[in-house]
């Protein structure tokens, strides 16, 4: 009965063994010679023929048959040339897979989205941090600002990006820009013959939402010290038919974005009135796509051009 190895008891004899003495096989193999091995690989090669003889110590058996010629591999030491070509060529794309996601080359970056519909700056942001890191993949969520934040505490996002006031919390926080508030009313509407709508100006207005809008609550704090302003919720759940209501003079809305393809309706920024927005993350994080990330934001913060598309 043939008895088969004992592959653990071999893998730790050779343990102490590090990648560099399969290298020293291999180059002695390819050379033909110690000491034009040991040139090659820049070590002594008392050194280099030290560490041949522990390896074939360990392993039991003669790996080269030496003399005054030089060395070449004997027929144990030809069956493991294959094995440590492979072991090192693997151990060359580990440590390559490695340094690629340890310097954000490759790796994902998973983002949640604020309530409110981001502009230009954060396709901007976005666009910045994919030129940086060509091969990183961003996936983004749109749950609810809350989830987000109990995702980021658990590293299940990297970052969440939240408006309106600062909130109470843990997690390290950089401020962005300020996204435009848009009021969104119908082309005969009164405010539509200023260029920018003051806080007061909407005192007693009505606006109208969606049903399930997650923007509302940011809204809601925006009005929040304006008298008589309403706010409510129709029950619709696609976009344009609750512009047709705002069209038919039904009432206004709040976007952050241009609406100019709908014709029937019209866009009037509200006079120093942005809302905050800013990213949060957990410092305890290490994703290196989330450092580079960051750098970008701060970078970008730096930019005049950056915080005039922020504001479009």
């Amino acid at each position: 009965m043939k008895v088969q190895p004992d592959i653990t008891a071999i893998a730790q004899r050779l343990d102490p063994f590090l990648m560099k003495h399969w290298r020293f096989i291999l180059a002695a193999a390819e050379e033909g010679s110690f000491r034009r091995a040991a040139d090659r690989l820049g070590v002594q090669q008392s050194t280099l023929s030290r560490r041949i003889r522990d390896i074939e110590d360990a392993i039991g058996a003669t790996l080269f048959a030496r003399s005054h010629a030089g060395v070449r591999p004997t027929f144990a030491g030809r069956r493991l040339l294959g094995p440590a070509r492979e072991i090192l060529a693997q151990a060359s794309q580990a440590a390559l897979a490695v340094e690629r996601a340890g310097t954000a080359q490759d790796g994902v970056l998973r983002i949640g989205l604020p309530p409110i519909t981001s502009g230009a700056g954060l396709t901007q942001l976005l666009r910045r941090v994919l030129h940086v890191c060509p091969n990183i993949r961003v996936e983004l969520f749109d749950t609810d600002p809350a989830s987000q934040c109990q995702a980021v505490r658990r590293h299940e996002l990297d970052v969440t990006l939240q408006v309106g006031c600062p909130a109470v919390t843990s997690h390290a926080e950089l401020d962005l820009w300020d996204e435009p508030v848009l009021i969104v009313m119908a082309e005969r509407d009164v405010l539509a013959t200023s260029p920018m709508i003051d806080l007061d100006e909407l005192a007693g207005r009505h606006f109208i939402f969606m049903a399930g809008d997650p923007a509302l609550p940011v809204f809601r704090d925006l009005f929040a010290h304006v008298p008589t302003v309403c706010l409510s919720v129709e029950p619709l759940t696609r976009e344009t038919n609750l512009l047709q209501l705002v069209a038919l003079g039904q009432g206004l809305t709040l976007t952050t974005v241009s609406l100019s393809s709908h014709a029937a309706v019209t866009c009037r920024p509200l006079t120093g009135q942005g809302l905050p927005l800013r990213a949060v993350w957990s410092r305890s994080n290490p994703n290196p796509a989330l450092t580079r990330f960051l750098s970008v934001a701060r970078e970008l913060r730096k930019s005049p051009s950056h915080r005039c598309a922020a504001q479009t």
